[in-house]
């Protein structure tokens, strides 16, 4: 591991090993080089040898062998390692290997377990794949390794490793939580996710990947939507339910089934799932018997007794806003603390912001271009879901007067570009084009063939015309 860490990590702008020139032969004293040599990231992941992350490489202009040892200089951008076979990993099937981190704080190896996360990406096959893992003291996996890797998420063992493959970078599913945490607090009341990171949302940040020493990518290290996200775990009757799917349950028109699966619903949490979940099925039919029964004044009257209206509105006006068009049937999280009260929050939100489900950004949905002003899913996100729609339109005034407040404060243009400019510019340019070379079927908003493009500006640039657009139709339409 020291030796791994002593090669790679110090880390990624541009790499410049200066190396001799020779036959590698065993030589301990190689001669003088005759010129420098200097490599870039991508010709070294491309061209790598051997499992330390370093080789023997041929010089052109010399004609002459030469063994780099692969030295980076620091961007400060951590460092994961997983050391071990992955073989036979899937969402079912956990494999063990050991994890190795190291960033500017803290070093440390442990015996971790791995699985496949993420419906599409599993689904499709992306060769880049998320994985849920699992933190451990011994190698027995008897006691639970708790590791606090940014202040204020606490001690915990279950992470995950997002590779975030339709989203080139990288930045959506982090920034958007963000945001939402920013709504989440700017609410003058106190409940059970006032005080949490984002607000029942996921955090994290960008890391370097790597298997046996091998290059696999630019990461982001998350919290998973686990009971932990949502400070669960000492109420009598707590539960999440996420979408994970499209169907009649997840528009909220028909009931959830006892087993779940089968109405395309996810039951990620819930106390003593292993004994009773039952409560849940009935707490939440009857949310959408009331929602589907009742309108007007009765729905008025009645909706408080079910759900959480001032987190639910929010949390709808949000996914307007970030134009979550995979977010309204499907990534839906309900939350109740109390097995009566549901509120909604948001999940998966790399298919936001312009960006299509499958990676794409300028794309056609129903006859118009995503970036054009006048376009919007709008309808299908304000229609489809039945506590969306009953909600949009039984309070419209309120939820146009919030939206307005929103838009003032929390989700001005400058704040919401300043967010994702800073995130993408923590990345170094050097790290999106390597992982442009080495995932050469990886979605991108831009030409793959252009050598001389700036990933970070290019990024930037998509996302930040595509909020001034959505803003302007958002507050047409909305216009009190």
């Amino acid at each position: 591991m020291k030796r791994f860490f002593s090669r790679v990590l110090i880390l990624i702008t541009c790499v410049a090993s200066v190396v001799a020139c020779g036959k590698s032969g065993g030589n301990t004293n190689p001669p003088t080089p005759a010129h420098v040599h200097s490599r870039t990231l991508n010709e070294i992941i491309t061209e790598q040898s051997g499992d330390t992350f370093s080789g023997l490489f041929h010089c052109d202009e010399c004609g002459s062998d030469y063994y780099d040892t692969i030295t980076y200089q620091d961007v400060n951008m951590p460092v994961i390692n997983i050391s071990g076979s992955l073989d036979g990993i899937s969402k079912e099937n956990k494999v063990t290997a050991t994890l190795q981190y190291k960033d500017g704080n803290k070093s440390f190896d442990c015996t971790s377990t791995f699985k496949l996360q993420g419906a599409s990406s599993i689904r499709h096959n992306y060769p880049k794949q998320n994985f849920s893992i699992q933190l451990f003291e011994d190698e027995a996996k008897t006691t639970k390794k708790k590791i606090e890797f940014v202040s204020g998420w606490g001690k915990q063992s279950k992470y995950v490793l997002k590779a975030n493959y339709v989203d080139f970078s990288a930045c959506r599913n982090i920034v958007s939580a963000k945001l939402y945490g920013d709504m989440v607090h700017s609410r003058n009341i106190q409940d059970e996710v006032s005080n949490l990171i984002n607000g029942g949302a996921i955090d994290g940040y960008p890391v370097l990947l790597y298997h046996n020493g091998y290059f696999k990518g630019l990461y982001t290290l998350n919290i998973p939507k686990d009971k932990w996200c949502f400070a669960m775990g000492d109420g009598e009757q707590e539960a999440i339910l996420m979408g994970d799917g499209y169907s009649a349950t997840t528009e909220l028109r028909a009931h959830v089934s006892d087993d779940f699966v089968t109405s395309k619903m996810d039951l990620e949490y819930c106390t003593n799932e292993d004994t009773d979940t039952s409560w849940v099925v009935t707490s939440f039919n009857n949310m959408i018997d009331f929602i589907n029964d009742n309108d007007g004044e009765n729905f008025r009257a009645g909706i408080s007794n079910y759900i959480n209206l001032e987190r639910t509105m929010d949390s709808i006006i949000y996914t307007l806003i970030m134009s979550g068009s995979d977010n309204y049937k499907n990534n839906v999280i309900y939350l109740t603390y109390d097995g009566v009260h549901w509120q909604t929050s948001v999940y998966d939100m790399d298919s936001t912001w312009g960006m299509s489900w499958d990676g794409r950004f300028n794309i056609t949905w129903n006859g118009s271009e995503l970036t054009d002003p006048d376009w919007n899913e709008t309808t299908d996100i304000l229609q489809a879901n039945m506590l969306f729609k009953r909600i949009y339109e039984n309070y419209h005034n309120e939820f146009v007067a919030r939206y307005n407040q929103l838009r003032s404060s929390v989700f001005t243009e400058q704040k919401i570009t300043q967010k994702f400019r800073t995130f993408i510019n923590s990345i170094p340019q050097v790290v999106y084009n390597a992982d442009k070379a080495y995932y050469t079927e990886m979605p991108l908003p831009f030409d793959r063939d252009d050598e001389d493009i700036n990933c970070n500006q290019i990024n930037y640039n998509k996302i930040s015309v595509f909020v001034h657009n959505r803003l302007a139709n958002l507050d047409n339409m909305l216009s009190a």
